[in-house]
């Protein structure tokens, strides 16, 4: 079974969501980046950024290089809220998404939420997020939820 992972602006529509697995709903309301500043964040990582138009104005964005140990790929489309995207693949870890959220929330964002399409397990990710120990609780709740 292949796991992506979904990203969500904080709207109202989450809050409850959010709060069924553990987090404040007093939060911001935030918004999804536009896409100039995801590849700006993504850039800023040091690795080859590519782009690729793909059917039903669905963009695809491969950061680093294949099957390599930083290697993330994203799929999205242009909406008239920003950039909504996916992490579809990922051979670098939860802790490099984390980090590229974190940034985007740092320098544009305020909070956004990931979760994986197994179990819909959310983590909230805010500009003070520590991303190594938000790694170490995302995957424990996401095992709990894959038990019940």
């Amino acid at each position: 079974m292949s796991v992506s992972w979904g990203v969500l602006p904080v709207v109202p529509e989450i809050h409850g969501w959010l709060s069924e697995n553990g987090f404040p709903v007093d939060i911001p309301q935030s918004r999804y980046p536009t896409l100039e500043e995801l590849l700006t964040v993504l850039r800023s990582f040091d690795l080859t950024v590519q782009i690729e138009e793909l059917p039903e104005s669905t963009l695809g964005i491969s950061v680093g290089e294949p099957r390599s140990s930083a290697y993330v790929y994203i799929l999205g489309n242009i909406k008239e809220d920003g950039f909504a995207f996916h992490f579809y693949e990922n051979t670098a870890g939860e802790k490099f998404m984390l980090d590229i959220l974190k940034r985007l929330c740092e320098k544009y964002c305020k909070a956004l939420v990931i979760y994986e399409s197994s179990t819909a397990t959310p983590w909230l990710i805010v500009p003070e997020t520590d991303a190594d120990q938000a790694v170490i609780e995302w995957k424990r709740r996401i095992r709990e939820n894959s038990i019940h």
